[in-house]
């Protein structure tokens, strides 16, 4: 029965990734709302700047949890010796999810920048460069910008197959990425708020366990690329 349940999940993907999609609009269509009922409170700027960055950061995070789940998950089904979900190909349909996981970030991260830019500057771009040379967390945040639109524009098949083996070593910067949002947090956290050391402690387990993986491998023997699951 459960055999059948993980190979329905593995078969209807497609579903999954539909509601995984509609869920993750779900931020952004309230966030909309909310502007047009003016319901973002008494300062507006810090509402919206907060919540599209938690968003942007939530959707990295998951995106970063998506191969060690993977991987627990059938290093757990070994070790219980199960008649199912012992090979990564088992959880194909998470792997699969990735990489629109990563696109919301990009996108909520693109808000996130452009709230900024818009409300705060004007789109004075006179007005950005003092304020980059004012407050460094900011040319971290657009650095770590940078590596997303990079790591989006070059998301789809075709440049995975044009790029080759380049493609892998570009989306490796991803971990970079995750460093760089980790210290943007950091160094812009309010005093008293201790969610950024929550959410950068998030990132650094996960990026530990990514180092473990790579250099002691000995819990997990299938092979698997970390690359994209060809849809």
């Amino acid at each position: 029965m459960r055999l059948r349940l993980l190979n329905w999940f593995n078969q209807q993907d497609h579903w999954f990734r539909l509601l995984l999609f509609v869920l993750s609009c779900a931020p952004a269509l309230l966030l909309i709302k909310d502007i047009y009922q003016a319901q973002l409170g008494f300062n507006p700027f810090d509402a919206l700047i907060a919540r599209t960055g938690f968003w942007a950061l939530l959707y990295l995070m998951l995106t970063l949890a998506i191969t060690p789940l993977r991987r627990w998950l059938g290093f757990l089904c070994r070790s219980m010796k199960l008649l199912y979900g012992k090979r990564l190909a088992d959880w194909n349909f998470l792997i699969k999810s990735r990489r629109m996981l990563g696109l919301f970030s990009f996108f909520y991260l693109c808000w996130h920048a452009a709230i900024y830019l818009h409300l705060e500057l004007g789109w004075n771009l006179g007005w950005l460069w003092d304020d980059l040379a004012e407050r460094p967390f900011l040319v971290i945040g657009f650095c770590a910008w940078a590596i997303s639109f990079l790591l989006a524009i070059t998301s789809p098949q075709w440049a995975r197959r044009k790029m080759g083996r380049r493609w892998r070593q570009l989306h490796r910067t991803m971990y970079l990425l995750s460093i760089l949002a980790s210290a943007h947090l950091l160094m812009e956290a309010k005093v008293g708020d201790n969610s950024a050391f929550l959410y950068s402690g998030i990132i650094a387990i996960l990026l530990l366990h990514r180092a473990l993986v790579h250099y002691v491998d000995k819990w997990y023997r299938v092979d698997d690329t970390g690359l994209e699951a060809k849809r």
